[in-house]
């Protein structure tokens, strides 16, 4: 049973490098030294997906931390130890793999890869200063590969954007998320193993777009996604990847001045607050958003918009 959920766990977070077991976390903002680099920075493009996620939520879970609402992951981080939590979590999953099913079906031939790719130069394009080498991709890259591709391209720094797309656990969203993150080898000693790579940077970033009409009923959901051959969700994966590639500068973009003032209206009862799609943090208001979408900030940013 444990094995089962650790696996179900590792699909959804493989692309978050930066923040699985490193300590301690990366800033979300660069310093002014750290933000030009002698000969750019070398690109690469993570996609561990073969298909779109899922998400569940068992029972009401208090974890701020998460990207996700609670839901998998604040189960397993808050009741690991809990076994009637696992085998909840483990039907849920269950019901979630083959409720997706059809849609899954129906966009077996969608090519998130690409887009993906394409939307991560079109980001850094925006980005002078960054200094972006034409990106390459991978699936579930080592820290070994990372350091090739920094050794091969002849960098200082290497960014990583890790992406992962998934439905929520009520099937009425389908939420793109993109982890930035900015490495640099470690000072090396004389004498010793290859050094190994330090996240200077870390920003999760998350495009979600939500049904216009949403029903109770998962399956109904997966449907109204998978109706036409997956017309719907193919145009709200490309639709949250076009809006990352405005997001993704402007993250990069933010001081550590930006980053404390978000964070204190975060904290701050009386700022005003908005709830969307199940996150609740002060509205962006130097994000140029289009109307009908609303852009929040809850530990990084976080875009919501209507369905095409």
């Amino acid at each position: 049973m444990r094995k089962f959920i650790a696996s179900c766990l590792g699909c959804l977070l493989v692309a978050t490098p930066a923040f699985a077991g490193r300590e301690p976390v990366p800033p979300m903002a660069l310093t002014e030294h750290d933000r030009v680099v002698a000969g750019g920075r070398a690109v690469l493009v993570e996609l561990p997906q073969y298909e779109i996620g899922t998400d569940v939520d068992v029972g009401r879970v208090v974890s701020d931390s998460s990207q996700y609402g609670g839901g998998f992951l604040g189960a397993l981080i808050l009741d690991a130890s809990d076994d009637k939590r696992e085998r909840l979590t483990s039907m849920e999953m269950d019901k979630a793999t083959a409720r997706v099913a059809p849609l899954r079906q129906a966009i077996r031939d969608f090519d998130f890869n690409a887009l993906a790719v394409a939307s991560t130069r079109s980001a850094l394009s925006h980005l002078d200063w960054f200094g972006a080498q034409n990106p390459e991709w991978i699936k579930s890259p080592s820290d070994n590969d990372r350091r090739a591709l920094i050794s091969g391209a002849g960098t200082k720094q290497l960014a990583t954007i890790s992406y992962h797309y998934l439905l929520s656990p009520d099937f009425t969203q389908i939420r793109v998320v993109a982890d930035v993150t900015l490495w640099q080898p470690a000072a090396a000693r004389a004498g010793g193993p290859q050094p190994a790579l330090t996240a200077i940077y870390g920003h999760r970033i998350t495009a979600i777009t939500e049904l216009r009409k949403r029903s109770y009923e998962p399956a109904e959901n997966v449907a109204l996604w998978s109706a036409d051959g997956g017309k719907l969700a193919r145009a709200s994966i490309t639709a949250a990847l076009a809006r990352l590639e405005q997001l993704i500068p402007f993250a990069l973009g933010l001081n550590q001045a930006d980053v404390d003032a978000l964070a204190r209206k975060k904290a701050d009862k009386k700022a005003d607050k908005i709830f969307a799609a199940g996150f609740y943090g002060p509205p962006v208001t130097a994000f140029p958003s289009i109307a009908g979408e609303k852009v929040i900030w809850s530990q990084g940013l976080i875009e919501v918009m209507p369905t095409p």
